[in-house]
């Protein structure tokens, strides 16, 4: 898309009303944002330099803007929040994200796919702190940041895109929720995008349950996964139903199943085990729901903690993803494969450093981009499982991407790797940086003025390897 797209902070109050604590949290927050999408996941849109408050936003929205709306307290008038304006009329759902820094009780502003992100302490109901220096930025705050520097650069790619070209092995359900489980939510979605498969959500329908069942059904053919969280709450409620939507959903899947049994896809339901339902009807619905065996088909019940449940979800798609490859180990003149994993800006150098090693007789694996952010994402979990080794071209002082991989090596057994890595290395113009705890277990290799040079080092560790192990 040629278009560059906008992006516009919005407070739904007038700025008298604000505190110098507000002010200073507001201006904290934005330069960790701008990080998060600029540097670390590199979104090419612009970020407009004013907070906007009341009644200023009313003639900047259009086509490519994007909305993050800030609810900074319960002294925010909720009625003057864009869901609940004339501004709604100008912008499309998904081109606003909604971040709320203590707990709403009001569910209309959480309902019909209105994208929220929870910024406060669950266990104080407080405000997260954002200190002037990001380096004391906690892992949990980054990740918050980064659901939301993802979903832009999402929406930005695929804005020109229409989703019929998605394969049905790479597209994933996940089900409508009530709002205490939507932080558990956001965490499931992190990982299913990350395996990079494509989510259908059903938010945007959920006022009509016409076209809600329209597109639950659309997207069961399309599928190979649905996943369904049952919370405490049974809202939201489908409007002149007494029905929730949790329950429409799966009652929408056995419907499914029953008119096509051969069906791909399948439902994993997931109950956290801390559950305490807050009416007797939710009760009532969760007690049924685990004693209806004729309506268990294509069915898994999960109750465990969300960091098991995640692991289910990676174990099923990830044998999904390897099972319908079937791809074979990268072979070469000696049978050993490098990964070198770079950043897009870096690709030039990248063919090089493949040049000179593919000379040296390695099979050399590098990122294509050609790929949609999806495929991406998925050709890079397939080549951590696939290599003998793997190296990390780094050139710049962007600390965070660079950790960012490092995780992602760590966490390669996870997603399907079976053997230890001959080598894990790391190219870089400036070594005396890396001398943190996590970089101890990878070679670090200068990159001096004869790269080949440079390069003969990790060679040699790989060829005198035992590959079988």
């Amino acid at each position: 898309m040629n278009e560059i797209f906008k992006i516009y902070f919005y407070i739904p109050c007038l700025e008298s009303n604000l505190q110098d604590q507000d002010k200073n949290w507001l201006n904290n927050f934005k330069k960790a944002f701008t990080v998060g999408l600029t540097q670390i996941v590199n979104v090419n849109a612009e970020i407009d330099s004013k907070i906007y408050f009341e009644n200023e936003l009313n003639d900047k929205l259009n086509k490519n803007s994007i909305a993050i709306q800030l609810i900074l307290n319960d002294k925010i008038e909720l009625d003057k929040c864009i869901q609940h304006s004339s501004l709604k009329e100008k912008i499309n759902k998904d081109q606003f994200f909604q971040i709320v820094c203590y707990p709403i009780i009001n569910e209309s502003l959480k309902k019909d796919g209105y994208k929220t992100i929870a910024f406060y302490d669950e266990n104080t109901n407080k405000q997260i702190k954002f200190d002037e220096s990001l380096d004391r930025l906690k892992d949990d705050i980054w990740l918050k940041l980064l659901d939301i520097s993802l979903e832009i650069k999402r929406l930005i790619k695929s804005s020109d895109k229409v989703d019929s070209t998605i394969s049905q092995k790479k597209a994933v359900i996940l089900a409508s929720c009530s709002s205490d489980q939507y932080n558990n939510k956001l965490i499931i979605e992190r990982e299913i995008r990350q395996l990079g498969y494509y989510i259908y959500d059903p938010s945007n329908f959920i006022s009509d349950v016409g076209k809600l069942n329209e597109f639950l059904n659309d997207c069961f053919s399309k599928s190979i996964l649905s996943i369904h969280i049952i919370g405490n709450n049974e809202f939201p409620l489908i409007p002149n139903d007494e029905t929730s939507v949790t329950e429409f959903q799966n009652r929408a899947f056995v419907n499914f199943i029953n008119k096509d049994n051969k069906a791909a896809i399948n439902r994993l339901v997931w109950i956290p085990p801390d559950l305490k339902p807050k009416s007797e009807r939710q009760k009532l619905y969760i007690e049924s729901f685990m004693h209806q065996v004729e309506a268990m088909d294509h069915t898994e019940i999960i109750q465990a903690p969300v960091e098991v449940f995640k692991s289910i979800i990676q174990r099923k798609l990830n044998d999904k993803a390897l099972s319908d490859k079937a791809e074979k180990r990268p072979e070469s003149n000696n049978g050993r494969s490098l990964y070198v994993i770079h950043k897009e800006a870096d690709l030039e150098k990248a063919k090089k450093i493949k040049s000179i090693l593919s000379e040296k007789g390695l099979q050399v694996l590098i990122n294509d981009n050609t790929l949609s952010n999806i495929e991406s994402i998925r050709l890079h979990q397939q080549n951590l499982v696939l290599c003998d080794a793997v190296l990390i071209f780094y050139t710049d002082n962007n600390r965070l991407w660079l950790n960012s991989k490092i995780s992602d090596i760590l966490k390669a057994p996870g997603i399907g790797r079976k053997k230890k890595y001959s080598v894990k290395a790391i190219l870089s113009n400036n070594l005396s940086e890396l001398n943190a705890p996590i970089y101890k277990d990878l070679v670090l290799v200068e990159n001096n003025s004869n790269l080949s040079e440079s390069l003969q080092s990790i060679v040699e560790i790989i060829e005198k390897y035992d590959n079988s192990r």
